[in-house]
């Protein structure tokens, strides 16, 4: 949140969804990505995940199948992945939808974010 704010942005929210939204069901996705379309004020939407307890490639297909479900998201999406399986991960949102920029490095990936909230073409 910091680094957001350091670029001169207001960030909405911060969810910390770990290896818990991985373990129920897959509707727990759509019900944030519809949370976060109702949001009249968001820009962009940041999904960062590191390595650790996530499994990246599990993550993005659920991500990518949440993101079919959930009609008219418009919103831009940056997405950083790193760590084991993060090249795999970021092949399957690629795949799943062209409209989510990739950028494993997080400070160009939170330049990313800026660029969209300014209204810039990723």
């Amino acid at each position: 949140l910091d680094e957001l704010i350091a670029r001169g942005l207001k960030p909405y929210d911060f969810m910390d969804a770990g290896p818990a939204m991985l373990n129920g069901p897959p509707e727990r996705l759509d019900d944030v990505l519809q949370w976060l379309q109702a949001a009249a004020e968001l820009r962009c939407i940041l999904v960062a995940i590191g390595e650790g307890a996530v499994d990246l490639t599990a993550f993005a297909q659920q991500f990518a199948a949440a993101l079919d479900r959930t009609e008219g998201l418009t919103t831009p999406i940056v997405a950083r992945f790193a760590g084991t399986g993060a090249g795999a991960a970021g092949a399957i949102l690629q795949q799943a939808s062209g409209r989510v920029l990739l950028e494993p490095d997080i400070g160009l990936a939170l330049d990313l974010v800026a660029a969209q909230v300014a209204g810039e073409p990723g």
